[in-house]
């Protein structure tokens, strides 16, 4: 009997603008990589898990530039909780948008072996050029 790892991926959806710093542990898992036994495809996850989280600390670290905004009264800070609530609100489409798209460009691949590691690796170089983006924003 083949064994079956399967290693779930968190998407970044955060909720809220309370005011309060996103929390990692509300990161939702909607979506699962199957590998098999397959090395370089659990080899591509754990690449992806690692850029998913440097995406967040990323993503955690622009919202706190923004909630530090100052002088908190002046014309450029005024609308910085609607930025916040518009950056979030991007962040979980992007992160759809990236899985729907890696699906759809491999969708080919569907049943042939290396297909969890193709989504991996798709998923993996979007949100490093996601990272790159997330970490230009500033409040400004």
């Amino acid at each position: 009997m083949r064994s079956t790892l399967t290693i779930a991926l968190p998407l970044l959806i955060l909720s809220g603008c309370s005011g309060e710093k996103p929390d990692p542990g509300e990161v939702v898992d909607s979506s699962a990589i199957e590998c098999g036994d397959l090395e370089f495809c659990q080899q591509a996850v754990t690449e992806l898990a690692a850029a998913e989280d440097e995406m967040l600390v990323q993503f955690e670290a622009a919202i706190d530039r923004i909630r530090n905004c100052a002088p908190e009264n002046s014309t450029r800070c005024y609308n910085m909780p609607r930025a916040e609530e518009l950056i979030i609100t991007e962040q979980e489409a992007w992160v759809a948008w990236r899985n729907a798209y890696c699906d759809t460009f491999w969708f080919g691949q569907e049943g042939v072996s290396n297909h969890g590691e193709m989504l991996a690796v798709c998923r993996a170089e979007l949100t490093s050029e996601r990272t790159n983006e997330i970490r230009q924003i500033r409040a400004e």
